[in-house]
């Protein structure tokens, strides 16, 4: 009986110390205001928790931090605050390695507002970032973070703006004037977009709509479903198109290129690839000139098309027109080496 009454002592004990273990220990909240000129700059660096960024509707920068801890992990935060100059520095973080214990024994909250068309600089490692909607110049770098954003409108005259991120989800809805440089990370653009510069590595890159993209490629794969002109340099990364508007200028290794539909009036068309096959498809009233050529590959050619075929050896070419109006005709250049050419009408 006494052993009983030992164990279950021991199981109470127990029980009690692990629900002491979860129970809140130390809670902190911290706010600054600061007074903002256009020439301020903000610098953030925020390693853990939950970063969000809102706009300000005066001229007032605010920062809002909120701590929970359920031990005494929280004394290896670091957390300050300063102005000096046109600069505003805001630190939040736990700076050493981030393990399970710290995740689930931790919980920081930054919240800061800021005035539009400020330059904005973020550095974030593991958690969470949100930019409601951001105007001006701003330059992210994050490392395993889930990032989201509705509105980022970051078109500038003097310097552009940046957002570099590693082992990160980046989900936005619009986002104009940026160069964005991903690696091992996934990339989803919901919205209409004006101009993008994005170079990516060992990543998923999705695009609703865009006017014009700059892209450079490794290693990747590439769905869009609507642009109108992009320049593309691709390296062992499958690219699907859905529509083209405008034109297009790719060279490839590697990889299939896929264009399901280039809408009629259509400028310009050029592709460069190897080892690997090329299909684009026409929209029915589409007409267009072109100058194909294959090297150790086959040309289709669409079924309304008058060409001159030339072959030698293991190249074939083939020059000539498809669609049955000769005005406004686009231009259509392909060149595979190691391919093949499929062209639909």
């Amino acid at each position: 009986m006494k052993r009983f009454t030992a164990i279950l002592l021991f199981i109470s004990v127990f029980v009690i110390s692990s629900k002491a273990e979860n129970t809140v220990c130390y809670e902190k909240h911290i706010h600054k205001s600061f007074i903002s000129t256009p020439n301020t700059k903000i610098f953030v660096d925020n390693s853990f928790g939950n970063l969000t960024i809102k706009k300000s509707y005066d001229d007032s920068v605010r920062v809002d931090i909120e701590v929970e801890s359920v031990n005494n992990i929280y004394r290896k935060l670091s957390i300050k605050t300063h102005e000096f100059n046109d600069s505003i520095l805001i630190k939040a973080g736990y700076f050493k390695k981030i393990t399970s214990k710290v995740s689930k024994n931790l919980r920081l909250e930054v919240v800061i507002q800021i005035p539009y068309f400020l330059m904005l600089k973020v550095k974030k490692h593991y958690g969470t970032l949100h930019i409601n909607e951001f105007s001006g110049r701003i330059v992210l770098d994050i490392n395993d973070v889930n990032f989201t954003s509705k509105h980022l409108n970051l078109s500038s005259l003097v310097s552009p703006s940046y957002i570099r991120a590693r082992k990160s989800s980046l989900k936005i809805d619009y986002i104009t004037g940026a160069h964005i440089d991903i690696e091992e990370s996934e990339l989803s653009i919901t919205g209409k977009v004006s101009a993008l510069n994005v170079k990516s590595k060992y990543s998923n890159v999705k695009i609703n709509k865009i006017h014009l993209l700059e892209l450079e490629s490794f290693s990747d794969n590439i769905n869009i479903e609507e642009i109108d002109k992009i320049n593309a340099q691709l390296k062992n990364t499958p690219l699907t198109i859905e529509k083209i508007i405008q034109s297009a200028d790719i060279s490839s290794k590697e990889k299939k290129l896929r264009i399901m539909s280039v809408v009629e009036g259509f400028s310009d068309i050029k592709i460069r690839n190897e080892n690997a096959n090329v299909y684009i498809r026409f929209s029915h009233y589409a007409s267009f000139n072109f100058d194909v050529f294959a090297f150790n590959g086959k040309i289709l050619l669409p079924a309304r098309s008058n060409a001159s075929k030339y072959s030698k050896g293991n190249w074939e070419k083939a020059i000539g027109h498809a669609g049955e109006n000769d005005d406004n005709s686009g231009k259509v250049k392909i060149k595979v080496y190691y391919g093949d050419i499929l062209m639909q009408l």
